[in-house]
């Protein structure tokens, strides 16, 4: 197997990478982005900061590649969950679990916490648009994979799911289970948005 530079063929230095990116999303859940530390990520992977450098250029780029992962893996679900079940209830069904894996995670996607905005205000604005995906169209493909038609408009069904997942943000003050609370708003409206 041929080395690299530094002595890591390819599949060493991925096999590297993975780890430090399963390293910075355990960290990134219990400590946050500001509070997340390279020599520590460094020493419970087994490599140097040296190693590290190699296999990205900042915090920022580890960070930023281990969101993008988590994304495409959301992504993935949600259109293998649908097509499994392609319908109306199949569509409900992947949102609920996306609301769930966001539940899980919500560190990864409060785009408006401090430490988050810290992350971003982090990275060149050329990434911060790449990691913006583009939920519209997203959800749009979503839709037509299940072969629902709409009953309002999409920017309307988009907004109605938007503020639903939004709960996320109030679910501490929220007296009964948030979960709950979503997914019944979730069955009382899908009825209202697609035929």
């Amino acid at each position: 197997m041929p080395k690299g530079p530094k002595g890591f063929s390819e599949l060493e230095k991925s096999v590297i990478k993975e780890k430090l990116r399963k390293e910075c999303e355990e960290s990134w859940a219990v400590h946050g982005y500001k509070k997340t530390n390279v020599g520590e990520l460094c020493e419970k992977v087994g490599i140097s900061i040296g190693t590290f450098y190699m296999c990205f250029s900042s915090k920022e780029a580890l960070f930023l590649e281990t969101l993008e992962t988590l994304q495409n893996n959301l992504m993935a679900f949600m259109e293998e969950t649908i097509a499994k079940e392609p319908t109306k209830d199949g569509f409900a069904k992947a949102i609920k679990l996306l609301y769930q894996e966001y539940a899980r995670n919500i560190f990864l996607y409060n785009a408006t916490s401090p430490d988050f905005l810290a992350f971003l205000n982090k990275l060149p604005q050329e990434n911060v648009l790449k990691l913006k995906f583009d939920n519209e169209e997203f959800f749009r493909k979503n839709i037509e994979s299940a072969g629902l038609k709409l009953l309002v408009s999409d920017a309307h069904a988009f907004s109605v799911i938007s503020a639903l997942l939004s709960i996320l943000n109030v679910q501490d003050v929220m007296r009964h289970n948030h979960i709950e609370v979503f997914n019944f708003m979730l069955d009382n409206l899908i009825d209202q948005l697609f035929e």
